[in-house]
Order: structure tokens, then C-alpha cells, then sequence
């Protein structure tokens, strides 16, 4: 590998990992195989991470990273609050759809997460920072009218809708997936309509 900073070549190594964990499972994501799909040297994996939970914990971060640039993508400021949720639920549906192995690989690293000990909160560290991204996105939505919580809590709730269509997309059904899409879509829209207006 050629000389670089070293936060580039942390992110190259991170992205590399994400690539093998997609492709290959989690359990092929040895440093080995992580160095040789970056191209770099073993050495200098092993001089920017410490071992395989710290290089999985920059994996996570980059993904929230990653998500959270997505998710204010898909979600304009002021749109209105059911609006930006209808939004956020089918930019998020076209993305595992046209991308499953990413949420394969996101769940896979999940479970492993909480099955290591090692790993310490880092699964549910994960969720509830992308879950925050995502509460972001709807505060920005709402323009402000709508308190913090209670957004939090409609959140929540879209997160558990869409925890099935995800479910859904990696079993291969990704069309039955979609008129569920439609159905929930009315389920967060009720939802957000009843979220109250600051006083």
C-alpha cells in the first residue's frame, strides 16, 4: 500500500471490511482476508486497529457515517412530518432493496455484537445511533413544530415497521415486501399525524 494519512487508511481498511463481511459473512473477516481486499499489508492493519473488535467497531461507526449522510438525503428540512417519515421509510425500502448484502452484513455484525462479550454495548450502540440519525432526519422534517420525544417514540415505532421489511427483502421477497410497504406506509402516516404539535 502506498504511503497515506492514517485516517485514509483506516477508512480504505473499514470499507474493505464492510465489502468481505457482505460478500463473505462475517466469519471470513479475518485481518487477513480484510488486508488482502484492501490491499495493504497485515502490519499495517494491525498497527491501525488492535484487534478484530476494534476494527468491527470502526466498521459500525462508519456505517452510521455512512447511513446518517443517506438518511438527510432522503429527508428534506420542513417537509412536514408524516411527509419526511413516507420518505425516509421508502428511500430506506429502495436502499436494502437494491442492496440487500448491506443489510445482511448490518444485521450479521449485530448479532455477532451481542453473542461477543467482547464487543461490549457495541450492537446496541449501533441501533440506537442509527435510530437517532433517523430521529434527526424527522426533527428536521417537522421544522421544529413537534417535540423531541415524541419523535423519538414515532421513531421507534417506524424502526420496528421497518425491522419486518428489512426481514422481508433479505429472505428473497422483495416484491411482497414492497405491498407491504403500502400498507405500513398508512400505519407511520396515522402514526405521525398523531404526533402532537408543540404547545
Amino acid at each position: 500500500m502506498p504511503h497515506m494519512p492514517a485516517d485514509e487508511r483506516s477508512r480504505q481498511i473499514l470499507e474493505a471490511t464492510g465489502r468481505v463481511i457482505a460478500r463473505d459473512g462475517i466469519a471470513k473477516a479475518t485481518t487477513r482476508n480484510v488486508a488482502a481486499e484492501a490491499g495493504a499489508p497485515l502490519a499495517s492493519l494491525h498497527y491501525t486497529f488492535r484487534n478484530k473488535e476494534d476494527l468491527l467497531a470502526g466498521v459500525y461507526t462508519l456505517w452510521v457515517e455512512q447511513g446518517g449522510e443517506r438518511i438527510a438525503q432522503l429527508v428534506p428540512d420542513g417537509c412536514g412530518l408524516p411527509e419526511g417519515v413516507r420518505l425516509l421509510m421508502t428511500g430506506m425500502f429502495d436502499w436494502y432493496a437494491a442492496e440487500p448484502e448491506v443489510g445482511m452484513a448490518q444485521f450479521e455484525l449485530f448479532f455477532w455484537a451481542l453473542r461477543t462479550p467482547s464487543a461490549g454495548d457495541l450492537g446496541q450502540r449501533f441501533y440506537r445511533e442509527f435510530r437517532a440519525q433517523c430521529a434527526k432526519a424527522l426533527e428536521r422534517a417537522s421544522g421544529g413544530t413537534h417535540d423531541r420525544k415524541e419523535i423519538a417514540e414515532l421513531t421507534s415505532a417506524v424502526f420496528c415497521l421497518f425491522d419486518g421489511l428489512l426481514i422481508k427483502i433479505l429472505a428473497g421477497d422483495a416484491r411482497a415486501a414492497r405491498k407491504d410497504l403500502a400498507r405500513f406506509l398508512g400505519i407511520a402516516d396515522a402514526l405521525a399525524t398523531e404526533v402532537p404539535a408543540k404547545r
